[in-house]
Protein backbone atom coordinates (compact mmCIF):
# COMPACT_ATOMS: atom_id res chain seq x y z
CA UNK A 1 0.00 0.00 0.00
CA UNK A 2 1.39 3.24 -0.94
CA UNK A 3 2.49 5.67 1.98
CA UNK A 4 1.56 9.56 1.07
CA UNK A 5 3.23 12.42 2.20
CA UNK A 6 1.09 15.03 1.60
CA UNK A 7 0.00 15.15 -1.33
CA UNK A 8 3.37 12.69 -2.84
CA UNK A 9 3.37 9.22 -2.91
CA UNK A 10 5.94 7.33 -1.16
CA UNK A 11 6.18 3.49 -2.37
CA UNK A 12 6.88 1.43 0.55
CA UNK A 13 8.58 -2.12 0.10
CA UNK A 14 10.69 -2.67 3.02
CA UNK A 15 10.06 -2.31 7.03
CA UNK A 16 12.95 -3.84 9.31
CA UNK A 17 13.12 -3.80 13.31
CA UNK A 18 16.32 -0.99 12.66
CA UNK A 19 13.43 1.50 10.71
CA UNK A 20 11.53 1.69 7.77
CA UNK A 21 12.84 1.96 4.37
CA UNK A 22 10.77 3.18 1.75
CA UNK A 23 11.37 3.65 -2.48
CA UNK A 24 10.37 6.79 -3.34
CA UNK A 25 8.04 6.98 -6.63
CA UNK A 26 6.88 10.37 -7.16
CA UNK A 27 4.28 9.11 -9.87
CA UNK A 28 2.36 12.21 -10.38
CA UNK A 29 5.37 13.52 -12.81
CA UNK A 30 6.56 12.00 -15.74
CA UNK A 31 9.74 10.03 -16.53
CA UNK A 32 9.75 7.93 -13.57
CA UNK A 33 11.63 4.16 -14.28
CA UNK A 34 12.45 1.24 -11.90
CA UNK A 35 14.37 2.80 -8.46
CA UNK A 36 16.94 0.70 -6.81
CA UNK A 37 16.74 -1.08 -3.38
CA UNK A 38 16.24 0.83 -0.14
CA UNK A 39 18.50 0.35 2.39
CA UNK A 40 17.03 0.52 6.31
CA UNK A 41 17.35 2.96 8.03
CA UNK A 42 17.65 4.00 11.97
CA UNK A 43 15.12 4.78 14.59
CA UNK A 44 16.16 8.10 16.15
CA UNK A 45 14.90 9.23 19.18
CA UNK A 46 11.14 11.15 18.78
CA UNK A 47 11.56 10.16 14.89
CA UNK A 48 12.13 7.87 12.25
CA UNK A 49 13.88 7.98 8.37
CA UNK A 50 12.98 7.05 5.74
CA UNK A 51 15.31 6.61 3.04
CA UNK A 52 15.23 5.77 -1.05
CA UNK A 53 15.94 6.77 -4.69
CA UNK A 54 13.62 8.39 -7.01
CA UNK A 55 15.09 7.28 -10.95
CA UNK A 56 14.30 8.16 -14.28
CA UNK A 57 13.99 11.30 -16.89
CA UNK A 58 12.56 13.55 -14.22
CA UNK A 59 14.77 12.64 -11.20
CA UNK A 60 16.58 16.02 -10.83
CA UNK A 61 12.81 17.71 -10.97
CA UNK A 62 11.37 15.36 -8.47
CA UNK A 63 14.56 15.71 -5.92
CA UNK A 64 13.73 18.90 -5.91
CA UNK A 65 10.53 18.93 -5.24
CA UNK A 66 10.72 16.91 -2.72
CA UNK A 67 13.97 18.84 -0.49
CA UNK A 68 11.70 22.08 -1.31
CA UNK A 69 8.87 20.39 0.69
CA UNK A 70 11.06 19.40 3.55
CA UNK A 71 12.09 23.17 3.69
CA UNK A 72 9.35 25.05 3.33
CA UNK A 73 9.74 28.52 4.68
CA UNK A 74 5.77 28.61 5.17
CA UNK A 75 4.39 27.11 8.21
CA UNK A 76 1.53 25.78 6.36
CA UNK A 77 3.66 22.76 5.49
CA UNK A 78 5.51 22.91 8.85
CA UNK A 79 3.37 19.98 9.48
CA UNK A 80 1.69 17.62 6.48
CA UNK A 81 -0.12 14.43 6.83
CA UNK A 82 1.59 11.41 6.15
CA UNK A 83 -0.86 8.39 5.56
CA UNK A 84 -1.89 5.37 3.63
CA UNK A 85 0.88 2.96 5.48
CA UNK A 86 0.71 -0.79 5.12
CA UNK A 87 -0.84 -2.69 8.03
CA UNK A 88 2.46 -4.62 8.08
CA UNK A 89 4.25 -1.51 9.91
CA UNK A 90 4.13 0.07 13.03
CA UNK A 91 4.52 3.49 11.19
CA UNK A 92 1.05 5.90 12.19
CA UNK A 93 -1.24 7.77 9.90
CA UNK A 94 -0.76 11.49 11.09
CA UNK A 95 0.43 14.53 11.33
CA UNK A 96 4.62 15.09 10.70
CA UNK A 97 7.22 17.30 10.69
CA UNK A 98 9.64 16.55 7.86
CA UNK A 99 12.65 17.74 10.13
CA UNK A 100 15.13 17.22 7.44
CA UNK A 101 15.00 16.37 3.22
CA UNK A 102 18.21 15.38 1.92
CA UNK A 103 19.10 14.46 -1.79
CA UNK A 104 22.05 13.41 -3.80
CA UNK A 105 22.84 12.35 -6.92
CA UNK A 106 23.65 8.22 -7.65
CA UNK A 107 25.10 6.93 -10.90
CA UNK A 108 23.41 7.38 -14.51
CA UNK A 109 20.94 4.87 -15.37
CA UNK A 110 19.43 3.18 -18.74
CA UNK A 111 16.47 5.59 -18.65
CA UNK A 112 17.57 8.85 -16.94
CA UNK A 113 18.92 9.85 -13.90
CA UNK A 114 19.14 8.36 -10.16
CA UNK A 115 19.02 10.66 -7.10
CA UNK A 116 19.10 9.03 -3.40
CA UNK A 117 16.64 10.68 -0.62
CA UNK A 118 16.70 10.89 3.21
CA UNK A 119 13.91 12.15 4.97
CA UNK A 120 14.01 12.37 9.31
CA UNK A 121 10.41 12.44 10.48
CA UNK A 122 8.73 13.50 13.70
CA UNK A 123 5.27 12.76 14.59
CA UNK A 124 3.60 15.52 15.82
CA UNK A 125 -0.29 13.54 16.44
CA UNK A 126 -3.56 12.81 14.24
CA UNK A 127 -6.94 13.92 13.67
CA UNK A 128 -8.23 12.42 16.30
CA UNK A 129 -5.30 14.32 18.85
CA UNK A 130 -4.93 18.09 16.52
CA UNK A 131 -7.19 20.27 14.32
CA UNK A 132 -6.94 21.12 10.94
CA UNK A 133 -6.65 24.80 11.89
CA UNK A 134 -6.25 28.52 9.61
CA UNK A 135 -5.59 31.40 11.24
CA UNK A 136 -6.78 34.71 10.02
CA UNK A 137 -5.62 38.45 9.86
CA UNK A 138 -8.17 40.23 7.81
CA UNK A 139 -6.92 43.52 6.12
CA UNK A 140 -7.52 46.10 3.12
CA UNK A 141 -4.92 46.19 0.40
CA UNK A 142 -4.82 48.71 -2.25
CA UNK A 143 -6.86 47.64 -5.04
CA UNK A 144 -8.45 49.76 -8.32
CA UNK A 145 -10.34 46.60 -9.25
CA UNK A 146 -13.31 46.61 -7.04
CA UNK A 147 -14.61 47.89 -3.64
CA UNK A 148 -16.29 44.75 -2.44
CA UNK A 149 -14.52 44.04 0.89
CA UNK A 150 -15.32 40.50 2.36
CA UNK A 151 -12.31 38.40 2.61
CA UNK A 152 -13.66 34.98 2.25
CA UNK A 153 -11.67 32.49 3.36
CA UNK A 154 -12.69 28.75 2.00
CA UNK A 155 -12.45 25.82 3.69
CA UNK A 156 -11.16 22.68 2.08
CA UNK A 157 -13.10 20.08 0.06
CA UNK A 158 -13.81 17.88 2.48
CA UNK A 159 -13.60 19.53 5.61
CA UNK A 160 -16.02 18.74 8.57
CA UNK A 161 -16.98 20.36 12.12
CA UNK A 162 -15.91 23.54 10.89
CA UNK A 163 -16.15 26.22 13.89
CA UNK A 164 -14.56 29.63 14.26
CA UNK A 165 -12.53 29.50 17.24
CA UNK A 166 -10.80 32.58 19.36
CA UNK A 167 -8.36 31.01 21.79
CA UNK A 168 -7.98 33.97 24.01
CA UNK A 169 -11.58 33.34 25.94
CA UNK A 170 -12.00 29.69 23.99
CA UNK A 171 -14.62 30.93 21.49
CA UNK A 172 -16.50 28.97 19.32
CA UNK A 173 -18.64 29.95 16.81
CA UNK A 174 -20.15 27.75 13.92
CA UNK A 175 -20.03 29.78 10.87
CA UNK A 176 -22.27 29.95 7.80
CA UNK A 177 -21.27 29.17 4.24
CA UNK A 178 -21.48 32.12 1.83
CA UNK A 179 -20.89 30.40 -1.01
CA UNK A 180 -19.55 27.00 -3.11
CA UNK A 181 -17.13 27.11 -5.59
CA UNK A 182 -16.48 23.71 -7.62
CA UNK A 183 -12.99 23.58 -8.98
CA UNK A 184 -11.72 20.62 -10.36
CA UNK A 185 -10.50 19.38 -6.95
CA UNK A 186 -13.89 19.44 -5.36
CA UNK A 187 -16.61 22.04 -4.33
CA UNK A 188 -15.27 24.40 -1.82
CA UNK A 189 -17.79 26.53 0.64
CA UNK A 190 -16.53 30.13 1.43
CA UNK A 191 -16.75 31.56 5.05
CA UNK A 192 -16.62 35.41 5.71
CA UNK A 193 -14.10 36.11 8.78
CA UNK A 194 -15.98 39.43 9.17
CA UNK A 195 -19.32 38.11 9.70
CA UNK A 196 -17.69 36.75 13.09
CA UNK A 197 -17.69 38.04 16.96
CA UNK A 198 -13.93 37.22 16.96
CA UNK A 199 -11.87 40.15 15.33
CA UNK A 200 -9.32 37.61 13.82
CA UNK A 201 -11.32 33.98 13.82
CA UNK A 202 -9.52 30.79 13.79
CA UNK A 203 -11.25 28.34 11.44
CA UNK A 204 -11.18 25.00 12.85
CA UNK A 205 -12.21 21.82 10.90
CA UNK A 206 -10.96 17.84 10.21
CA UNK A 207 -9.85 16.66 6.76
CA UNK A 208 -9.17 13.39 5.58
CA UNK A 209 -5.66 12.89 5.14
CA UNK A 210 -6.25 12.00 1.57
CA UNK A 211 -8.19 15.34 0.94
CA UNK A 212 -5.18 17.20 2.13
CA UNK A 213 -4.17 19.42 -0.75
CA UNK A 214 -6.76 18.55 -3.19
CA UNK A 215 -7.74 22.46 -2.99
CA UNK A 216 -4.81 23.95 -2.22
CA UNK A 217 -3.10 26.59 -4.71
CA UNK A 218 -0.52 25.27 -6.21
CA UNK A 219 2.57 27.33 -7.88
CA UNK A 220 3.71 24.93 -10.96
CA UNK A 221 6.97 25.69 -13.14
CA UNK A 222 5.68 24.09 -15.98
CA UNK A 223 9.53 23.30 -17.10
CA UNK A 224 8.88 24.39 -20.90
CA UNK A 225 5.54 21.87 -21.30
CA UNK A 226 2.73 23.69 -22.38
CA UNK A 227 0.25 20.59 -20.96
CA UNK A 228 0.36 19.97 -17.32
CA UNK A 229 -0.10 16.06 -18.77
CA UNK A 230 2.37 14.54 -21.07
CA UNK A 231 1.45 12.04 -23.50
CA UNK A 232 1.31 9.03 -21.19
CA UNK A 233 -0.58 10.73 -18.78
CA UNK A 234 2.02 11.55 -15.95
CA UNK A 235 2.36 15.63 -14.93
CA UNK A 236 5.03 16.89 -16.58
CA UNK A 237 4.80 20.14 -14.46
CA UNK A 238 7.50 20.69 -11.00
CA UNK A 239 5.55 21.91 -8.20
CA UNK A 240 7.17 24.70 -6.35
CA UNK A 241 7.48 24.95 -2.92
CA UNK A 242 9.88 27.73 -1.74
CA UNK A 243 9.66 31.48 -3.13
CA UNK A 244 12.77 30.95 -4.25
CA UNK A 245 12.68 28.39 -6.70
CA UNK A 246 14.61 28.26 -9.81
CA UNK A 247 11.49 28.25 -12.68
CA UNK A 248 12.97 26.52 -15.91
CA UNK A 249 10.36 27.12 -17.31
CA UNK A 250 6.94 29.52 -17.05
CA UNK A 251 4.94 30.22 -13.23
CA UNK A 252 1.78 28.95 -12.99
CA UNK A 253 -0.53 29.78 -10.53
CA UNK A 254 -3.90 27.64 -9.78
CA UNK A 255 -5.95 27.03 -7.25
CA UNK A 256 -7.83 24.98 -9.35
CA UNK A 257 -10.60 27.60 -10.30
CA UNK A 258 -8.82 29.79 -11.67
CA UNK A 259 -5.07 29.26 -13.68
CA UNK A 260 -2.82 31.88 -14.94
CA UNK A 261 0.48 31.19 -16.51
CA UNK A 262 3.37 34.32 -16.36
CA UNK A 263 6.30 33.55 -18.31
CA UNK A 264 8.83 36.28 -17.70
CA UNK A 265 11.37 35.55 -19.64
CA UNK A 266 8.83 35.38 -22.80
CA UNK A 267 6.98 38.10 -21.45
CA UNK A 268 3.88 36.91 -21.98
CA UNK A 269 0.50 36.27 -19.55
CA UNK A 270 -2.39 33.84 -20.14
CA UNK A 271 -5.39 32.58 -17.67
CA UNK A 272 -7.96 29.25 -17.43
CA UNK A 273 -11.09 29.10 -15.67
CA UNK A 274 -12.43 26.03 -14.59
CA UNK A 275 -16.07 25.19 -15.13
CA UNK A 276 -18.36 22.39 -15.93
CA UNK A 277 -15.62 19.68 -15.28
CA UNK A 278 -12.92 21.42 -18.01
CA UNK A 279 -10.97 24.09 -18.36
CA UNK A 280 -11.32 27.35 -20.57
CA UNK A 281 -9.02 30.27 -22.00
CA UNK A 282 -10.14 33.66 -20.34
CA UNK A 283 -9.49 36.02 -23.52
CA UNK A 284 -7.23 39.04 -21.45
CA UNK A 285 -8.02 43.07 -22.64
CA UNK A 286 -5.94 44.21 -25.39
CA UNK A 287 -3.01 46.03 -23.98
CA UNK A 288 0.62 47.39 -25.04
CA UNK A 289 1.36 45.90 -20.80
CA UNK A 290 3.76 42.51 -20.60
CA UNK A 291 4.83 40.75 -17.14
CA UNK A 292 8.79 41.31 -16.96
CA UNK A 293 9.47 39.64 -14.27
CA UNK A 294 7.82 36.97 -11.23
CA UNK A 295 8.68 37.91 -7.86
CA UNK A 296 7.03 34.66 -5.61
CA UNK A 297 6.47 35.98 -2.12
CA UNK A 298 4.54 33.68 -0.21
CA UNK A 299 3.35 29.89 -0.76
CA UNK A 300 0.89 28.68 1.00
CA UNK A 301 -1.72 25.67 1.09
CA UNK A 302 -4.29 28.59 0.96
CA UNK A 303 -3.10 31.36 -0.75
CA UNK A 304 -0.08 32.25 -2.97
CA UNK A 305 1.48 35.39 -3.52
CA UNK A 306 3.54 36.80 -5.91
CA UNK A 307 5.11 40.72 -7.35
CA UNK A 308 4.59 40.74 -10.94
CA UNK A 309 6.61 43.63 -12.36
CA UNK A 310 5.03 44.81 -15.61
CA UNK A 311 6.42 46.50 -18.64
CA UNK A 312 4.53 48.87 -20.90
CA UNK A 313 6.03 48.32 -24.51
CA UNK A 314 4.66 51.64 -25.92
CA UNK A 315 6.12 54.00 -23.12
CA UNK A 316 9.01 51.66 -21.48
CA UNK A 317 7.00 52.60 -18.21
CA UNK A 318 7.35 49.87 -15.35
CA UNK A 319 4.76 48.84 -12.65
CA UNK A 320 4.25 45.97 -10.40
CA UNK A 321 1.33 44.50 -8.76
CA UNK A 322 0.72 41.69 -6.10
CA UNK A 323 -0.58 38.83 -7.23
CA UNK A 324 -2.63 36.73 -4.51
CA UNK A 325 -4.23 33.59 -5.61
CA UNK A 326 -6.65 32.59 -2.69
CA UNK A 327 -8.30 29.33 -2.27
CA UNK A 328 -11.97 28.79 -3.95
CA UNK A 329 -11.54 32.29 -5.09
CA UNK A 330 -12.64 32.85 -8.52
CA UNK A 331 -10.43 35.05 -9.22
CA UNK A 332 -6.70 36.41 -8.76
CA UNK A 333 -6.62 39.40 -6.00
CA UNK A 334 -3.70 42.24 -7.57
CA UNK A 335 -2.99 44.67 -5.17
CA UNK A 336 -1.06 47.69 -5.02
CA UNK A 337 2.29 46.90 -3.26
CA UNK A 338 3.26 50.08 -0.90
CA UNK A 339 6.00 51.47 -3.29
CA UNK A 340 3.45 51.35 -6.36
CA UNK A 341 2.42 54.48 -6.66
CA UNK A 342 -1.57 55.06 -7.26
CA UNK A 343 -3.34 54.76 -9.74
CA UNK A 344 -2.74 51.54 -11.79
CA UNK A 345 -2.25 52.21 -14.97
CA UNK A 346 -5.06 52.00 -17.03
CA UNK A 347 -3.57 49.70 -19.68
CA UNK A 348 -3.07 47.12 -16.89
CA UNK A 349 -6.20 47.60 -15.48
CA UNK A 350 -7.31 46.38 -18.73
CA UNK A 351 -5.26 43.65 -19.31
CA UNK A 352 -5.99 42.40 -15.85
CA UNK A 353 -9.77 43.11 -15.37
CA UNK A 354 -11.47 39.73 -16.89
CA UNK A 355 -9.26 38.01 -13.96
CA UNK A 356 -9.55 40.38 -11.67
CA UNK A 357 -11.09 39.78 -8.07
CA UNK A 358 -13.10 43.40 -7.04
CA UNK A 359 -12.36 42.06 -3.44
CA UNK A 360 -9.81 44.37 -1.51
CA UNK A 361 -9.47 42.72 1.57
CA UNK A 362 -7.68 39.51 2.51
CA UNK A 363 -8.06 37.04 5.09
CA UNK A 364 -4.61 36.28 4.78
CA UNK A 365 -4.87 33.14 6.07
CA UNK A 366 -1.76 30.23 7.59
CA UNK A 367 -2.58 26.83 7.85
CA UNK A 368 -1.18 24.95 10.74
CA UNK A 369 -2.73 22.41 13.73
CA UNK A 370 -4.68 23.11 16.98
CA UNK A 371 -4.86 20.66 19.64
CA UNK A 372 -7.82 19.36 20.58
CA UNK A 373 -6.84 20.28 24.10
CA UNK A 374 -6.80 23.79 23.41
CA UNK A 375 -10.33 23.66 22.14
CA UNK A 376 -13.20 23.85 24.69
CA UNK A 377 -16.15 20.65 24.38
CA UNK A 378 -18.87 22.13 22.61
CA UNK A 379 -22.60 21.35 24.71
Amino acid sequence: MTLYAYVLPLDQTQQSNAGMSASRQVASNAGLNSSGAPESAGVEPGGRRITGFVGGTAADEIATELKELGGAPSTGFETIPLYGDSDSTDLRDGYYILASVSTSPAQPQAFGKLHQYEVRLEAVGTRRSHWRAATTEPAALTSDFGSDEKPYLAAPNGATNIRWFDPGPDTLERPSSVETVTTGGGDVDLYDPSASSIASPELLYTLPYGKEGDTDVRLWDDRGNASKLDGNGNVSWQRAFQPDHEFSGAAVFSNRKIRVTINDDAQTISAERYASGSWSSVTLGTSDWVPLDVDVQRIEPAVVEADVLFDDTASSSFYTLRAIVHRGWSNVQWVRPSDSAPPTPSGLQTLLDPIASPRYETPNPTTGLRSRDDVPAEV
